[in-house]
């Protein structure tokens, strides 16, 4: 059996108990931190590519999908999804060398 993608929507991601997206952990500073973090990673990337991050990752949908719902190419999409992961790393990657957080402490 394939596993499904799951949906993860901003707004129910800032509800979920720590125990939910940690594994039993309940964390709440880190979750904290990371909820911060998101937030702040995904203001600094450009408005389209906080927008197919947004399509891909919190509502789900395909490359294919986002490409046929903003008139552009798959390979766009593609290219703009992975130039904004390579960018939510570096931060992330500062963001662990400055002491922010520890982005190998979630289980």
């Amino acid at each position: 059996m394939a596993a499904q993608k799951k949906t993860l929507y901003l707004h129910s991601f800032e509800r979920l108990p720590a125990q939910e997206i940690w594994g039993g952990s309940d964390n709440r500073k880190q979750l904290a931190l990371c909820r911060s973090f998101l937030k702040e990673s995904l203001a600094l990337l450009t408005p389209l590519e906080r927008r197919h991050i947004e399509l891909y990752y919190f509502q789900g949908l395909k490359c294919r999908e986002i490409a046929e719902l903003m008139g552009t190419g798959v390979p766009t999409v593609s290219r703009n999804l992975a130039r904004a992961r390579r960018k939510l790393s570096s931060l992330a990657d500062v963001g662990e060398r400055a002491g922010v957080f520890d982005a190998h402490s979630v289980e």
